[in-house]
C-alpha cells in the first residue's frame, strides 16, 4: 500500500508488545489497546475521537476451565477527552503529580525515532 502502514515489535523486560498504524480510504476508525494473556484478553477500544461523547468500551474474553466468557464494560460515556480534560484540571488545580511524566513523553519520542530510524 505505498509504505502507509507501519509495524513494529517491541521487546520489553517479559513480554513484548507490537504496534501498528496506518491510513487507508475506508471509513472507519480502528485505535485500540489490546492485552493478551494465557487465558484471558482484555481490549480498550476507542471508536473515534470525532464523534462527541462516544465511550470508550473494555471488552473482555475469558476462559474459566470449560467455560469461554466475553463482557463488554462502558465505565462511563463520557468520551476519552473529556476524560483527560478532567483529569488535568485536578493535576492542574489540585497539585496531583501527572501519571504520565514528562520523562515519560522523552522516552516515548525515543522509541518515536528508534521506529523512525528502523524504517529508512
Amino acid at each position: 500500500m505505498g509504505g502507509r502502514f507501519k509495524n513494529a515489535i517491541f521487546e520489553f523486560d517479559g513480554f513484548n508488545a507490537t504496534f501498528e498504524t496506518g491510513m487507508d480510504q475506508q471509513g472507519r476508525f480502528d485505535a485500540h489497546i489490546e492485552v493478551y494473556g494465557e487465558h484471558k484478553l482484555v481490549l480498550i477500544q476507542y471508536d473515534t475521537p470525532y464523534i462527541r461523547q462516544l465511550p470508550t468500551t473494555l471488552h473482555i474474553s475469558e476462559t474459566i476451565g470449560n467455560s469461554f466468557e466475553e463482557s463488554v464494560i462502558r465505565p462511563t460515556y463520557k468520551d476519552t477527552y473529556v476524560c483527560e480534560l478532567e483529569y488535568f484540571y485536578e493535576v492542574v488545580t489540585k497539585g496531583m503529580p501527572p501519571k504520565t511524566t514528562p520523562e515519560d513523553y522523552l522516552q516515548d519520542l525515543v522509541i518515536f525515532k528508534m521506529m523512525i530510524e528502523a524504517m529508512k
